[in-house]
């Protein structure tokens, strides 16, 4: 007993005491009052007066402080700060300490917050949640007048949270129970305010007992909880925070030991199992968590209750209890490892239990789905790859379908992410297994294809903007599984969903065919109870979203047609009374309307697709009536002009009818576009043109121009740019038909086209249209062979072409405007202009050169993600190649052609998937959606010739230019670019480049021959072998030297090179080089076998002298390759080393090396050699060679290919084959089969999941009860300041957690926040104490501890360090530095230290990671210290 306590007790009698208590709360003495109350056992549970003035001096100092309460201010932030002042503890440990205060401040309390719900019911709840509540959650008594009456939010949250602060102080717990606050309580669980609602949810800490008992004893109570939890879980909505409260409250009340009656029914209905998934398959992490944890305890509740449950998704046999147990069990660790804490390794060794889950019997499908969909969000990529793979290998995929919207939100739109569409030699294997994939997941979904097919649907309209191929994939599925089944299954809601799809568009034009043609191709297998009329609307529909284009129609019409006239039962009569539709009637059903009408013409017209001949009479007496009512510009009768352009009649007739002057008089754009067309049908038709010539024509411009000038405020540019268009198309029609050439007229016709690009108009179609007049231009003139003479044509045509490619670029390149950019280029890389552009002390020759080059290297760069542009260059090169204008100059420069070309060669195209799926969907196309008699070639229809033909152009450029550009080309790109030595050694992009240079320098070697190169050139060659890094480029440069000293040998001025070479080979300290040098003398040696003229015995004396002593050399790579190239060294020259010695070595290395041969794969060091001279073919030399040499998936340039694009074949050119069957296949490293993986699980073996076995047991622990306040951490220290990679920091974080350690320091604590910290941590960083200690803060930071009696330990290598071995001792303060990734532990920290720990090794690398040296040191001092 205290003196105090002693005193008062002795000199003070309790009704002195009460007194003195009373006296001290009116003086507001409370620290005093406090001080009497803890130290004495007075009674004050009958003194009503002191407790009324103690409750109303507590309330108001609450008012006090509620009222500084702002609007705008965080009541939590509040009540921390504010109810944490001296004399609030002085009341709260009062109200712990005296019950009938608490009592009264509880019922208080309760009372206040039930006024505040129903005084703000509407704006709290929904009005049917309300009406649930009241009468059974809330009383129904009157309240009484009250001093102070609470009814605002915030303070109301600041009360709640001041509610918790008392339970929190409150160390005995042992409270008097009261019920008052239990309804309103769980009544805010669902509260709209999330303030409010949290505050309510975390007093469930201390409350959920007293709930518990609630429930137990009052029936009704019980009912109106889980009815709160059951209206909570059925209408959710975005407010987060109501589910996470009901699923705490319903782990509380689960983690008691028995189980209240109402939440046993609660767990016999579909809904509670429905929750659980929900809860399991959510976004928040921490309500998987919360989630998993009912699921355990609710099947631990069944275990004891034996009672049968079988609900929607969920089933419970209490006579298989283990069984259902088991199976449970494994569910919960797969859910851990997948969802919670993911683990890749653990997934990938546990993939057969992932797939065998669908088969168990104990456990419905849509439990699985949620690791599915759980694994396909995962935050690591790697995860969501692998998941992904093993939905693919599902045995019956009809499983998915059991939760559609899994299947379609997760598993199918996961599998449309466009980074999993690559390409590889040219196939998509990934969309190859999706079209598998969707056609059987329809196909084995028996009884419900249709359901499923309504998933997919609604999937390709939610993902209407996704990405282009995967849409096109998905859509090929479906009509894969049709066309495989044959089963006709669209209903009237598929066919609805498809009117939708066709107004999602592609970004680009053919992948838009493709799209289209997949949809319009389904609409051959829709169901025999569809009505034609929705079968004919579906079709009307596609034709509107397309705008009236019918070229998709027209892809698929036949099989359509056909398709309509087998499946539908026709009544011709009730067709033609379709309204809206008559042209689709006759276009599929070949009935006539009744009533034949301009529409009808119209469209029967526009199509296409049909004959219009007999209608032709309709026609014309449309026309006619047209005439006679002078509505001859109508739009609609202009499409029926059009479509008699081979009646030379009615085009006489109309000649007659219209005159030329009336129309320009009374000028209109619809009456230009009548003179337009009429102007062009005469000229098609050759019928003689008295309507309008060229003089007059042209003056029509002028009448557009004004037009447009006076009417500024026409919103719609693209009228206005077709119109100009029209005007330059009929143009051209005129002049195709004017012979010879009238070059006043061209130069007549030049200043307004340079108007239109300038001024008047400059858009896509109207620039279009000129570009091409410029081509039409150029060939005019070259057929006169007399362009020279037209110096101002070219430099009006050059300087239009050059304001139109200006303005294409000042933005990015519009893919739709394919065709204009494409003309552009015909014309500026025409010969016109090429050839003028050879002409010497000429201005304009020299303005050619330089602007030619630098739109040369903009079309380049522009390239890289366009197809179509870069072939036309090839094509407009090797044409001015043929020229024969280029003989008529003397000692030309070709440096600035060459640099274009070394531009186009070096361009490197886009790795992005949609750039290079682009030809893969176009063979589908062509193979799979089109009939064998259709011989289309879609992707040659869109882009022209494939991006390959660039190359194959060069090839045939470089071929037929003289030997002088030959020799100018290879001193450029050997001088001028980085092709001897690379600028960045690493550089992937680089090295392409590089390649496809020695692929043209090779080529131009061959032909030119022995006096191809300068001793400079072959100098500058040779020496860059030593240094090359590059295998690829290497191999290049050994044949290109090879062939050099070959050609030397032949001349005998092959001293120097010799002697270069062998010193190389016997001396060079870089292993590579000396494999270099032996294969180049190897490959000399062999094309020189067979030549008479030339003794190898010298050369071949002297390589087996470097080849036999590097057999054995101390340098691996040497040693294998010296080896192995004995394989091919001794058969081929066998015959010609004499018997002897040297022969017999050579004969047992052979013999050796066989037998560690491995055939047809590439193996790294390996001599795979191929023939100087034979192998010099295209095919070789452009890909073949390294496809034959390594296993590097480069291009290359089929046989079919060259024969293609070359026309006509030359004897210095060799094509030579493609040798398939020589490629080596690609090295194993990954292990690719399926019993690589030696973590992966067979299905009746031992489960890897046994490594989680705790997982069962494991139940979320809400009120963090196992903190950092209550772990046991050891005394360690681990510095991790030097680590700097977030990944690493966040496995020693985990680590460090995971086995006590006291305090981990890091460099910068916001390192937490990265993502890949957080990838590895999972949440480690919450519960490991961290500490930051910058670089410059460790010495100090070391210095302090040592202080405290710290023992300083380096994690080094030196030449002192002590090695950790099961003798060291750790002492219990220790403090383990950690050194950088790359450097260890700097100079200046090791000095600090006591002392350095090595981990002893005994294998051959001298370094670990360091997670892992980490996890070596840690374990060390936790198995002797806890």
């Amino acid at each position: 007993m205290s003196s105090k306590e002693s005193f008062i007790s002795k000199y003070l009698s309790s009704e002195q005491q009460i007194s003195l208590i009373g006296d001290l709360i009116s003086e507001k003495k409370f620290d005093e009052v406090v001080e009497i109350v803890t130290l004495t056992n007075v009674d004050l549970s009958k003194e009503d007066a002191i407790i009324a003035k103690l409750f109303n001096s507590f309330t108001t100092y609450i008012k006090s402080l509620i009222d500084t309460l702002d609007a705008d201010a965080n009541a939590v932030v509040f009540s921390t700060e504010v109810f944490s002042d001296p004399q609030m503890e002085h009341y709260i440990t009062l109200i712990n300490c005296i019950p009938c205060l608490w009592s009264k401040f509880y019922n208080w309390l309760a009372t206040v917050v039930e006024m505040y719900i129903k005084k703000e019911n509407t704006n709290l709840f929904d009005e049917e949640y309300y009406k649930e509540i009241e009468q059974k959650l809330l009383t129904s008594k009157e309240f009484p007048e009250m001093a102070y009456s609470i009814m605002d939010d915030q303070e109301v949250v600041a009360l709640l949270y001041l509610l918790e602060k008392i339970y929190l102080s409150d160390i005995s717990q042992n409270r008097e129970v009261n019920f008052s606050m239990d309804g309103p309580l769980i009544a805010l669980l669902n509260a709209n305010n999330e303030m409010i609602s949290v505050a309510s949810s975390k007093l469930m800490r201390w409350k959920y007992v007293d709930i518990f008992n609630h429930c137990q004893n009052d029936d009704a109570f019980d009912t109106a909880t889980c009815n709160v939890l059951s209206y909570i879980y059925s209408h959710l909505g975005p407010n987060d925070w109501k589910e996470r409260n009901a699923l705490c409250l319903q782990l509380r009340i689960l983690t008691e030991e028995e189980i209240t009656k109402s939440m046993l029914q609660f767990i016999e209905t579909d809904e509670y199992w429905a929750e659980i998934q929900r809860a399991l398959n959510h976004k928040i992490h921490e309500n998987r968590k919360l989630g998993l944890s009912i699921l355990k305890l609710s099947i631990k509740k069944l275990l004891k209750t034996k009672k049968s449950i079988y609900t929607e998704c969920f089933k419970w046999n209490p006579e298989l209890s283990e069984k259902y147990l088991d199976s449970w069990k494994r569910f919960t660790t797969l859910y851990e490892i997948v969802s919670l804490d993911t683990s890749l390794n653990q997934i990938q060794a546990a993939y057969q239990d992932i797939l065998s889950l669908f088969e168990d019997a104990c456990i419905d499908s849509s439990w699985s789905m949620i690791l599915f969909s759980t694994g396909l969000t995962a935050s690591m990529e790697s995860v969501r790859k692998y998941m992904l793979s093993l939905v693919f290998r599902i045995h019956n995929p009809a499983v998915l379908g059991c939760e559609l919207n899994i299947l379609r939100d997760n598993i199918l739109t996961s599998a449309m992410q466009a980074s999993y569409y690559n390409v590889y030699d040219n196939n998509c294997p990934y969309g190859t297994d999706i079209v598998k994939f969707v056609s059987n997941l329809i196909k084995t979904s028996t009884g419900r294809e249709d359901i499923i097919l309504t998933c997919m649907f609604e999937l390709l309209i939610k993902e209407g903007s996704a990405f282009d191929p995967a849409r096109i994939y998905m859509a090929l599925g479906i009509l894969n599984f049709f066309q495989t089944s044959q089963k006709n299954m669209l209903n009237t809601e598929h066919l609805a969903q498809l009117r939708k799809l066709f107004e999602f568009e592609c970004e680009d034009e053919m992948l838009e065919v493709v799209l289209q043609k997949i949809y319009l191709d389904m609409l051959q297998y829709v169901s025999s109870v569809v009505d034609v009329k929705v079968w004919l609307e579906t079709i009307r529909a596609h034709i509107i979203c397309v705008q009236s284009d019918y070229q998709y129609l027209g892809r698929s019409y036949t099989a359509l047609k056909d398709f309509a006239l087998t499946s539908f039962k026709i009544d011709e009569n009730v067709l033609k009374s379709y309204t809206n539709l008559e042209y689709l009637v006759y276009i599929f059903f070949d009935i006539p309307p009744s009533n034949v009408t301009v529409n009808f013409l119209r469209e029967i017209c526009s199509s296409g697709i049909v004959s219009v001949e007999p209608f032709r009479k309709d026609i014309t007496d449309a026309i006619n009536f047209s005439i006679s009512h002078d509505d001859i510009a109508n739009s609609e009768v202009l499409i029926l002009i059009e479509s008699i352009k081979d009646d030379r009649d009615t085009l006489q007739n109309l000649q007659e009818a219209l005159n030329f002057d009336s129309l320009l008089s009374n000028f209109s754009i619809d009456n230009f576009k009548v003179i337009s067309l009429i102007t062009k049908l005469l000229l098609n038709s050759k019928i003689e043109n008295s309507f309008v010539n060229m003089d007059q024509f042209l003056k029509v411009y002028e009448k557009i121009a004004d037009h447009y000038r006076k009417n500024r405020t026409i919103k719609s540019f693209s009228v206005k740019d077709e119109t100009f268009q029209l005007f330059f198309q009929t143009v051209y029609s005129m002049l195709e038909h004017i012979t010879p050439l009238n070059s006043s007229l061209i130069e007549a016709i030049l200043p307004i086209m340079l108007q239109s690009v300038s001024d008047d108009n400059g858009h896509y179609n109207g620039n279009l249209a000129v570009a091409k007049l410029i081509t039409l231009f150029q060939e005019k003139l070259l057929e006169e062979k007399e362009e020279f003479s037209f110096k101002s044509i070219l430099e009006s045509s050059f300087q239009i072409i050059s304001i139109i490619w200006e303005n294409v670029t000042s933005e990015r390149l519009v893919l739709k405007e394919k065709s204009l950019h494409v003309e552009i280029i015909r014309s500026m890389f025409h010969e016109t202009f090429l050839n003028y552009a050879l002409r010497k002390d000429d201005e304009f020759a020299n303005e050619l050169r330089t602007t030619i080059c630098v739109y040369a290297e903009e079309i380049s760069n522009a390239s890289a993600s366009r197809r179509g542009l870069l072939p036309i260059v090839g094509e407009q090169l090797c044409k001015f190649s043929k020229s024969q204008e280029m003989s008529t100059f003397t000692d030309i420069n070709y440096t600035w052609i060459i640099s274009i070309f070394v531009c186009i060669i070096k361009q490197s195209q886009s790795e992005h998937n949609i750039f290079k799926l682009k030809p893969i969907i176009a063979a589908i196309y062509d193979h799979e959606l089109t009939t064998e008699s259709d011989t289309q070639d879609l992707y040659d229809e869109f882009y022209g010739e494939p991006e390959i033909t660039v190359h194959i152009h060069m090839v045939d450029a470089i071929h037929h230019f003289d030997n002088v550009f030959k020799k100018q080309f290879i001193s450029f790109i050997l001088l001028d670019t980085s092709m001897l030595a690379a600028i960045r050694r690493n550089d992937g992009a680089e090295e392409k480049e590089r390649l496809k240079l020695w692929q043209f320098l090779l080529l131009s070697l061959s032909l030119l021959g022995q006096s191809g190169i300068d001793a400079k050139s072959c100098n500058a060659i040779f020496n860059s072998i030593d240094d090359e890094p590059s295998p690829l480029v290497r191999l290049y440069k050994e044949w290109t030297v090879a062939f050099i000293f070959a050609s030397h040998l032949k001349q005998n001025k092959s001293t120097d090179d010799e002697k270069f070479l062998f010193d190389l080979v016997m001396d060079s300290p870089k292993p590579a080089t000396v494999v270099s040098t032996e294969k180049i003398i190897y490959l000399v040696l062999t094309a020189l076998l067979d030549d008479e003229n030339y003794d190898i015995q010298s050369l071949l004396r002297k390589f087996l002298c470097a080849l036999v002593p590097n057999s054995s050399s101390n340098k691996p790579l040497v040693r294998h390759f010296s080896n192995s190239l004995i394989i091919s060294f001794w058969p081929t020259f066998k015959s010609v080393i004499p018997e002897g010695t040297l022969r017999t070595i050579i004969e047992n290395l052979f013999a050796k090396a066989k037998e560690t041969q491995i055939v047809g794969q590439f193996r790294a060091g390996d001599a795979n050699v191929w023939h100087l001279y034979r192998d010099l073919t295209l095919t070789s030399i452009f890909g073949g060679i390294i496809r034959r040499m390594t296993d590097h998936e480069m291009p290359f340039i089929s046989k079919d290919e060259f024969v293609k694009y070359i026309p006509g074949k030359s004897s210095d050119i060799v094509i030579g084959e493609d040798e398939f069957d020589a490629w080596l296949s690609k090295r194993d490293d990954k292990g690719t089969s399926s019993n690589s993986n030696k973590f992966e699980s067979d299905v009746d073996g031992s489960s890897p999941l046994q490594t989680k076995s705790g997982a069962w047991e494991t139940v979320l622990d809400l009120d963090n009860k196992k903190s950092n306040e209550t772990v046991h951490r050891s005394d360690l220290i681990v510095v991790s300041s030097l680590v700097d990679k977030p990944p690493n920091l966040g496995g020693i974080c985990r680590l460090c957690d995971v086995l006590g350690v006291g305090l981990l320091t890091v460099q910068d604590i916001r390192v937490k926040n990265h993502p890949q910290f957080k990838n590895v941590a999972v949440t480690a960083d919450k519960w490991m104490p961290m500490e930051e200690v910058p670089i410059d803060g460790i010495i100090e930071f070391m210095k302090s501890k040592k202080r405290e009696g710290y023992t300083l330990i380096g994690l080094e290598q030196t030449d002192k360090s002590v090695k950790l071995d099961d003798h060291y001792r750790f002492p219990k303060k220790s403090l383990i530095l950690l050194g950088t990734e790359a450097h260890g532990i700097p100079g200046n920290l090791l000095s600090e230290l006591d002392l350095c720990l090595e981990i002893q090794q005994f294998g051959v690398i001298r370094s670990m990671n360091i997670q892992t040296a980490t996890a070596v040191i840690v374990h060390s001092y936790t198995i002797q210290h806890m």
